[in-house]
């Protein structure tokens, strides 16, 4: 079996421990987490050291980064740099498997996620627990979308973009980078960089 390390301790992270052992075929050798007192809840899996730490980690090891705020998860990115594997995780559960679909490197697809045709899924994305997505969606890369969200046929999402959980948005609906869409929302229009989305229909809030 292969080793695996989990950037992040926190809720997802342990979210992530779980789907890496529904995976099996992983060694999950522990977590790395600037708070390294960090309760991981796991009885037999430790925090290994800060951050920081990962670089000391033999190149063959696979990370993965389990942190839901897209920007941070970046910033982790593109501080540990190249060299390392960051392998796809996609939860058995899921049906995500039309050959049309591209699924970048670094994505966490949790339990339930239902994605259809010619989806396209950019390096560290996250689609949480029940999402759907439809047809020729591009998610760019470190989108977060939460738990139970609908995302219609036809959308774009701009890189960094955060959805809520229990959102929707709409067919043909493009959102630049860094929007955030509040919980609950249906988004039913298009907007630009750095929009902050809430409400049914989703207007803009400063």
């Amino acid at each position: 079996m292969k080793d695996i390390a989990i950037i992040g301790a926190g809720g997802f992270g342990r979210e992530t421990a779980w789907l890496i052992q529904q995976l099996g075929g992983w060694n999950l050798i522990g977590f790395f987490d600037d708070n390294t007192n960090a309760n991981t809840g796991f009885a037999d899996i430790k925090i290994l050291g800060d951050i920081d730490a990962v670089k000391k980690l033999a190149t063959t090891t696979a990370l993965v980064i389990a942190i839901s705020n897209p920007g941070i998860r970046q910033q982790i990115a593109e501080k540990i740099g190249d060299g390392f594997y960051f392998p796809s995780l996609i939860h058995p559960s899921s049906s995500v498997g039309h050959p049309s679909n591209h699924i970048g490197n670094g994505v966490i697809v949790t339990a339930g996620v239902i994605l259809t045709t010619h989806i396209y899924l950019g390096d560290f994305t996250i689609v949480n627990l029940a999402t759907s997505i439809g047809h020729d969606c591009r998610l760019s890369k470190f989108t977060s979308i939460m738990p139970q969200c609908s995302i219609s046929g036809n959308v774009t999402l701009g890189e960094r973009c955060f959805v809520g959980a229990g959102a929707r948005v709409l067919q043909s609906i493009s959102l630049g980078s860094d929007c955030v869409v509040g919980a609950g929302a249906v988004v039913t229009k298009s907007f630009g960089d750095t929009a902050k989305l809430v409400g049914v229909p989703a207007t803009e809030v400063s």
